[in-house]
């Protein structure tokens, strides 16, 4: 695995033990970890600092994390910026349409990426 030290990771949950469990392996994995409950408060993360990656729930008040996927894709300065969308509504009625929606950016070449919780801490950082 590349080396992480110094990198930073932005966690975008609206679930706070799901926002934790995720920080806590990042941070055992090297990277420094800012934490956001929303796609609101995440842009308000990436003004402070720009993350190097991005780990995003697909589905949050406020703001969704594909309106926020979107949002980000706008802005060159962060088009660039690696995500792994990590949800639990890949295929319910909540996030179904929206994680069938980020396929479109995946097949134009956006570095996106998806898990589906629950998440092994494993599989998460390698």
């Amino acid at each position: 695995m590349e080396d992480v030290r110094g990198k930073t990771a932005l966690v975008v949950d609206d679930e706070p033990n799901v926002r934790m469990y995720l920080q806590t392996v990042l941070e055992d994995a090297g990277l420094d970890v800012q934490t956001a409950a929303n796609g609101n408060q995440a842009l308000e993360r990436m003004t402070e600092k720009k993350p190097d990656v991005i780990s995003l729930d697909l589905v949050m008040p406020k703001m969704s994390g594909l309106k926020f996927f979107k949002y980000i894709q706008k802005n060159k300065d962060r088009a660039d910026i690696p995500v792994v969308v990590v949800t639990a509504h890949a295929k319910d009625e909540l996030g179904s349409e929206d994680f069938e929606k980020l396929a479109k950016y995946k097949s134009e070449g956006c570095r996106l990426f998806t898990l589906e919780k629950p998440v092994d801490a494993v599989t998460y950082v390698n």
